[in-house]
């Protein structure tokens, strides 16, 4: 036995304020042919956006690579490693 079975009949004022409050719309089963003729089924653009690489070539990698190593080298230098 469930509480869900105690009362299975419609209740109207709730589904109304459940769809007011979700900005959805209550309907009779008897205006559904109504409901279908209010959707827009025209089809929506797609959107594609190319994501490229993020590294699409080599060279910035080694001249970070290389800022780093100059860094480091100067750090050792001057004792600070």
């Amino acid at each position: 036995y469930s509480l869900e079975y105690e009362t299975v009949r419609m209740n109207a004022e709730l589904l109304k304020a459940v769809a007011s409050s979700s900005g959805g719309q209550f309907l009779q089963p008897a205006e559904l042919d109504d409901a279908l003729e209010s959707l827009d089924f025209a089809p929506e653009p797609i959107e594609v956006t190319y994501l490229g690489r993020l590294w699409g070539q080599q060279w910035p990698l080694w001249v970070l690579v290389g800022f780093f190593a100059i860094e480091w080298a100067v750090r050792r230098r001057r004792g600070m490693v």
